[in-house]
């Protein structure tokens, strides 16, 4: 067995899965890859010791995630509402991953709540609310929830080796919330995860392919258009961001996940530390952040929209009008670089 992180408490999990007569898996509003990798390995891995399991997302996830195993086997609240609120209510286990705050699984927060399931959280993410869960792992150090998962898993069942359909999900969670390995992942037991996850069979070249390369024309045409059109650099200061109005979406016919990356493009400028992109929605703005130097986006998200993630790859929203996002972003981004260069 490769020698990992030490994990806190990984017994008590074990103690409650054993016990446990009905399992909700449960991630966050508008899950990425670590938040459907997390949830659809520990489906797989708990339906085959005969477990009565469900993966519960609070909506859809990007189409180029389609290819995953078990994706049929999901349940969407934003489709079946009633029916995602009776398994949480029915549930004696719920195993929550890659959010740090009831308020991240949106509509399915108040049956969450009101649920008297023991309540478990997988996370890397900072400042997790203590009060959502029973029992938390929670390791902002490691590269992803699928990583922490991984290791999890090697703990509580030593003896079962990770099959290949649980190394597919775990391998794109790790992949997708790396960047394609580019951030949070300089420390050698994302590697040694990664290791054991290839040598079971999969297939990494096609995974990469599946993620990054099924784009459509017009997700390819929307990517052309936002570093030509939408991309605005600060003056005077490390800092690029692109913006995108619901008239930029429906002129490109804009699906779920075709802004996914393309925040990381601004990085890929010389002497810019800091990006964003801003992508305006029904009745909010949806702001990513990134960075590659010393500057902690989190801490930024956090003091300027109530958001949050990690140091360098976080999110927030705005409920501002695009104009006044801008604006406000703008000058919270001067003051915040201004003051730590005096």
């Amino acid at each position: 067995m490769i020698n990992g992180p030490k994990l806190q408490k990984v017994e008590l999990l074990k103690e409650a899965i054993d016990n446990a007569k009905k399992i909700a898996l449960i991630s966050h509003i508008n899950p990425d890859g670590d938040a459907v990798g997390s949830v659809l390995a520990l489906y797989d891995v708990l339906s085959d010791y005969g477990k009565d399991v469900t993966p519960i997302f609070p909506n859809s996830f990007p189409e180029f995630l389609n290819f995953l195993p078990d994706v049929d086997k999901v349940y969407f609240a934003s489709e079946k509402f009633h029916a995602c609120e009776k398994l949480l209510k029915e549930a004696d286990l719920i195993i929550s991953t890659d959010y740090n705050c009831v308020k991240r699984i949106a509509d399915l927060s108040e049956a969450y709540k009101l649920s008297t399931a023991r309540k478990i959280l997988i996370d890397h993410h900072v400042d997790v609310n203590r009060e959502d869960f029973d029992l938390i792992f929670s390791y902002p150090e490691l590269s992803s929830s699928s990583e922490i998962l991984y290791w999890i898993l090697k703990s509580i069942y030593p003896e079962k080796p990770i099959t290949k359909k649980v190394a597919i999900c775990l391998y794109v969670g790790i992949c997708t919330d790396t960047g394609s390995f580019s951030y949070s992942c300089n420390s050698v037991t994302t590697y040694k995860a990664l290791l054991e996850l290839m040598e079971t069979g999969i297939d990494a070249e096609n995974i990469h392919y599946q993620i990054y390369n099924t784009y459509s024309e017009q997700r390819l045409r929307l990517l052309g258009y936002c570093l030509n059109e939408r991309m605005v650099m600060l003056n005077d200061l490390p800092i690029a961001f692109i913006y995108l109005t619901t008239e930029d979406l429906k002129r490109f016919n804009y699906k779920k996940g075709d802004s996914e990356g393309i925040v990381n493009y601004t990085l890929t400028i010389k002497d810019i530390q800091i990006g964003a992109i801003l992508v305006e929605q029904k009745d909010k703005i949806r702001m990513s952040f990134r960075s590659k130097g010393d500057f902690d986006v989190n801490i930024f998200a956090n003091k300027y929209f109530e958001g949050g993630g990690h140091k360098k790859a976080s999110g927030a929203n705005s409920f501002l009008s695009m104009e006044e996002t801008i604006q406000k972003l703008e000058k919270s981004f001067s003051e915040e670089l201004n003051a730590k260069t005096k």
